[in-house]
């Protein structure tokens, strides 16, 4: 075995979006995310779209509904995945104030350093998407009439 050439250190970016063309009706200036609101894994974790997530730190995958936090703290006005469960404005989808992550992000970096543009992380609202792909249908997630009404600009593509 030699040591000469090219050796892969580790990948950037994420080729897996919910945007099936390339063109989604995204919401200018994005979000900003309340990471309290997101449970760490508790082991290393691979999602679909081949990002690791290490032991501890937190992560969104692509398709996760973002709703607007509206009980009053410091969280108010922030985002936050849907949770069918929650009491502070997560668990009602409602027109204007709930967007999809059309890529994955992570709180931190593979290494575990903080990486700010995670915090206001592009989304979208409309457009041709890959309906296996939006977190919609299964348990703690929207359903998907409810989905279909909030995002009336959605297609799915075939």
């Amino acid at each position: 075995m030699t040591t000469f050439g090219r050796t892969t250190l580790g990948t950037t970016g994420s080729g897996v979006r919910v945007s099936a063309d390339g063109e989604p009706e995204a919401k200018p200036g994005g979000i900003t995310l309340d990471w309290s609101t997101v449970t760490a894994v508790t082991s290393d974790t691979t999602y679909n779209d081949g990002i690791v997530v290490p032991s501890g730190q937190k992560a969104l995958r692509y398709g996760q509904i973002l709703c607007k936090i509206t009980a009053s703290g410091a969280s108010q006005g922030m985002f936050g995945p849907y949770a069918s469960g929650a009491s502070d404005g997560r668990q009602t989808l409602t027109r204007g104030s709930c967007y999809i992550l059309d890529e994955t992000v992570l709180e931190r970096n593979a290494l575990g350093f903080a990486s700010p543009p995670s915090d206001h992380p592009a989304v979208i609202e409309g457009g041709l998407l890959w309906r296996d792909r939006l977190l919609i249908g299964g348990a703690g997630q929207p359903s998907v009439a409810n989905f279909e009404t909030v995002f009336p600009r959605a297609r799915y593509a075939q």
